[in-house]
């Protein structure tokens, strides 16, 4: 009687395939972590920040800084380290004004975050500062706050928020828009009273973008 003879089946074109995949995701791997290298800057908090860091706070500052164009991907707290992804290389000029922020960041107050105070001068106003919701203006003199531009505005996707400004000084306080933005009522807030405005993004395409800024009371 005749011994069956074991068989073996092989699959050498699975094997190779699953290989080359594997072998392809490596290099993906590889290369997207050699390109994101040099996206990336890294900051130790306890160093370079000269306050105590609030991530959310200090993520906003940079979405919302006119000196930075490269577009604010996520930061990362590791420890004693912060790394700030971007989606591109950021230019000599960007890594000054990220620089600057850093040295610059001050966690807000807790009555910071229901009302921050506008400084004393024609100002610019900040993503970070249109977050806040309620802001007091004390002028001495007549001074001008602008809205964003159209493309700051739609760039982190919101769209459409309110914003209170109580005018506790001696002078008016006008709100304004920049380029992209088209005003709708009375820009003046008198001394004394606050004026309610609301910012409704009506055109999101990049180099098309455009708002409308509504005076609502």
């Amino acid at each position: 009687m005749g011994t069956k003879k074991a068989t073996t089946t092989t699959t050498p074109t699975k094997i190779t395939f699953w290989r080359l995949v594997l072998l392809l995701l490596g290099c993906c791997c590889f290369l997207t972590t050699v390109v994101d290298a040099d996206y990336i800057h890294s900051y130790s908090v306890s160093i370079d920040f000269g306050e105590p860091l609030a991530l959310a706070q200090f993520s906003d500052e940079i979405v919302g800084s006119p000196s930075i164009t490269s577009v604010f991907l996520t930061a990362l707290e590791l420890g004693d380290d912060l790394d700030i992804h971007f989606n591109a290389t950021l230019s000599a000029p960007e890594v000054t004004a990220l620089d600057a922020l850093v040295a610059a960041h001050l966690p807000f107050t807790a009555e910071e975050k229901i009302c921050r105070q506008l400084p004393d001068a024609d100002t610019d106003l900040t993503l970070i500062l249109l977050s806040v919701g309620v802001l007091e203006a004390i002028p001495t003199a007549p001074r001008t706050y602008r809205y964003p531009t159209a493309a700051a505005l739609a760039a982190p996707g919101l769209l459409r928020a309110d914003l209170s400004v109580i005018n506790t000084g001696a002078a008016v306080a006008t709100v304004t828009t920049q380029t992209g933005g088209t005003m709708h009522g009375d820009t003046d807030v008198a001394a004394g009273t606050s004026g309610h405005f609301r910012y409704s993004v009506t055109n999101a395409t990049p180099g098309a973008e455009a708002y409308m800024l509504l005076r609502i009371a």
